[in-house]
């Protein structure tokens, strides 16, 4: 059903209402609505975000668009004795302009101020801890995810994120240091699980313990479970298959690992990151033609945005060797050249480096 908006200027009396509001103000991206949804944030909120701050975070335009949300359900979770004055709402939804109607979930965190319903909302917090995890300043994301968490102890996405930071800590660990870490990534975890059980992306992170753990089987069971979720995106889906890939290609189980790459590339013919690990499956076979045809495929896309920086060198580094063994050194060299100004501290790229430089003479 299409939810009417009702006005804003009386009180939200109910955690429905003033969530009804918010995502009807956000109807067409204007600015007009958006600086409306200022108003409807908890004071705390407003604490952390100025309304101008608020609007740069959000960026809407001067005249509305056509986006749209449909509400086509909306209820509220039971309350919790330890946050009484907490209310979360949760809403199944679709774009208007999605003709495939794909529901979506969301999730809202609202709070009682004496006696009217204010929405609570800590993203610039949370872009300012991605900002820290991405340069790999872990106990400072750390420290902005507990901020948020003070402010909204329903977020998954905060908890979800925190045991990102963990598990790359405990990469980074000695062996006496990595159980404490294991155990940390597997409560925020499952804390974000608990709080949203239908979004898939919390599999994922989940998946993060049986990583470290060597459990691949039970890596293999988080993402079957995500992709079988009512509510996982076709594109979600796709990212969790070539994620499955990588379980498969591990244990050399290699028609399954096809099949998985396959399936996300059914999804998405020009993702690069599902180009690349099917690419994997050939390489790791010694097929290193049909190898390089997927490599280069990659190279056709946008990979140097959609594939992190440790992706970028292994996807270089595979190309170069495939060269290698099918005797293009001028290639090899090139992409062997591209990794080490990626990442110059690449160990297994500047032993590649090395040995085709010796070959090449």
């Amino acid at each position: 059903m299409l939810v009417a908006f009702t006005g804003c200027k009386r009180p939200a009396k109910t955690p429905e209402d003033v969530v009804r509001r918010y995502v009807w103000l956000a109807q067409g991206r204007s600015v007009r609505g958006y600086a409306a949804r200022y108003g409807l944030l908890s004071t705390d909120s407003k604490k952390i975000a100025s309304r101008d701050e608020y609007l740069e975070f959000y960026k809407p335009k001067p005249q509305a668009d056509s986006s749209f949300a449909v509400i086509e359900s909306m209820s509220t979770v039971p309350g919790d004795q330890a946050h009484p004055s907490y209310r979360r709402v949760r809403l199944v939804v679709h774009q208007r302009t999605d003709t495939l109607r794909s529901p979506q979930v969301w999730y809202f965190t609202t709070v009682n101020e004496n006696g009217t319903w204010r929405v609570t909302w800590m993203q610039s917090i949370l872009s300012r801890a991605d900002e820290f995890y991405d340069k790999g300043m872990y106990e400072e994301a750390i420290a902005q995810y507990d901020k948020a968490l003070e402010l909204d102890p329903y977020s998954a996405q905060a908890y979800s994120e925190r045991a990102w930071c963990y598990d790359r800590k405990a990469n980074l660990a000695r062996d006496d240091e990595k159980q404490n870490l294991v155990g940390l990534i597997e409560s925020n975890a499952r804390k974000a699980l608990a709080l949203e059980p239908e979004n898939p992306d919390l599999y994922n992170t989940l998946a993060l313990v049986f990583t470290q753990q060597q459990l691949p089987e039970l890596r293999i069971e988080c993402y079957r479970k995500a992709i079988a979720l009512p509510y996982c995106p076709g594109w979600k889906k796709r990212s969790l298959y070539a994620n499955l890939v990588s379980c498969y290609l591990a244990m050399e189980r290699w028609t399954q690992a096809k099949a998985c790459a396959d399936s996300a590339l059914a999804i998405d013919s020009t993702d690069a990151f599902a180009l690349f690990v099917r690419g994997n499956v050939e390489f790791l076979q010694h097929r290193y033609k049909q190898a390089g045809s997927f490599y280069d495929r990659v190279f056709e896309t946008d990979w140097e945005n959609q594939l992190d920086k440790q992706n970028q060198v292994q996807l270089l580094s595979s190309a170069a060797l495939s060269e290698f063994m099918l005797q293009d050194n001028d290639a090899a060299l090139t992409h062997v050249l591209k990794a080490l100004e990626i990442s110059p501290g690449d160990k297994s790229a500047q032993e590649l480096y090395r040995f085709v430089k010796l070959k090449s003479k």
